[in-house]
């Protein structure tokens, strides 16, 4: 009983202990789960960083997309245009190579075309050939201004006759170098004035410095259709004067493809180049292929 009474008193006693330690213990437990809850956190945090970098990648993506849209068309524009026709009488065939370069402070081009023409006459027992060939140029250089400019010019309109004949000059037309000024009177309208080193073919060359008036033109009539015109007037006002004009209306079929209609004058010595002065006045429709 002794023993008994021992082990009770002995168990009421410690009972109060061990609840203390059980009580104390209860708290760390609680605070080893709280560091896990804290490591979570940066992971959060870190949330903000990734969406920066997403807006940062947008952002260069869309200017990237922006400097690709604004990237300038290539100045350098290319054309070659091609007319001909068949007949029982005649034949005729013209061809024609541009490059225009269209920089903003200096602008270029050079526009030089061929053509033959060949006439045919049937006679009872013979038929005779008439061939005329034709060789054209016109080149600008321009130093641009606000609105004017300053430039060089070469032009050439030539022409040879075969076979030899008493009625007919064998070889006619003209080529110049110029130099002058030029100033934008309109919108579209550009007026030139210059000193030209003129050499004019009628069978004998004939040189001479000379004023030289132009105006060009070159105007959109709807979103397919432009007009442009070149106007050469070489010693304006004298009774030797030399008229060179070339017009063109352009209907846009594909954007590589172009329909035109040219329409060219001038009094060089006429289409036929009799000796007696004539008006050359021809009118042709041609395809145009550009880049």
């Amino acid at each position: 009983m002794k023993s008994l009474l021992v082990i009770l008193l002995t168990a009421c006693l410690l009972g109060p202990c061990f609840a203390d330690q059980q009580a104390e213990s209860a708290p760390a437990e609680v605070s080893s789960e709280a560091p896990a809850k804290k490591a979570k956190e940066p992971t959060d945090k870190t949330t903000p960083t990734t969406k920066s970098t997403a807006t940062k990648t947008s952002s260069s993506s869309k200017s990237g997309t922006t400097a690709a849209a604004k990237t300038p068309a290539k100045p350098l524009h290319t054309e070659a245009e091609l007319s001909g026709f068949t007949s029982e009488t005649s034949d005729r065939l013209q061809g024609r190579i541009s490059l225009i370069n269209t920089q903003k402070e200096r602008q270029w081009w050079i526009k030089t075309g061929y053509g033959q023409t060949k006439s045919r006459t049937y006679y009872s027992s013979r038929t005779h050939e008439t061939t005329v060939s034709t060789f054209n140029l016109d080149s600008e250089y321009r130093s641009i201004g606000k609105d004017s400019y300053r430039f060089i010019s070469a032009a050439a309109h030539l022409r040879t006759r075969s076979p030899h004949s008493s009625s007919y000059y064998d070889n006619s037309g003209y080529h110049l170098v110029s130099a002058g000024y030029g100033k934008k009177i309109m919108n579209g309208t550009d007026l030139e004035i210059a000193l030209a080193h003129i050499a004019q073919r009628r069978d004998d060359t004939e040189r001479r410095l000379a004023p030289v008036c132009s105006l060009r033109i070159k105007t959109p009539l709807s979103s397919a259709i432009n007009f442009d015109s070149d106007i050469h007037m070489m010693q304006p006002g004298s009774a030797d004067y030399l008229i060179d004009s070339r017009s063109n209306l352009t209907y846009k079929l594909t954007p590589a493809v172009r329909l035109r209609l040219t329409y060219v004058l001038n009094n060089i010595l006429g289409s036929q180049m009799t000796k007696s002065p004539d008006w050359d006045k021809s009118l042709r429709l041609s395809l145009v292929f550009t880049n």
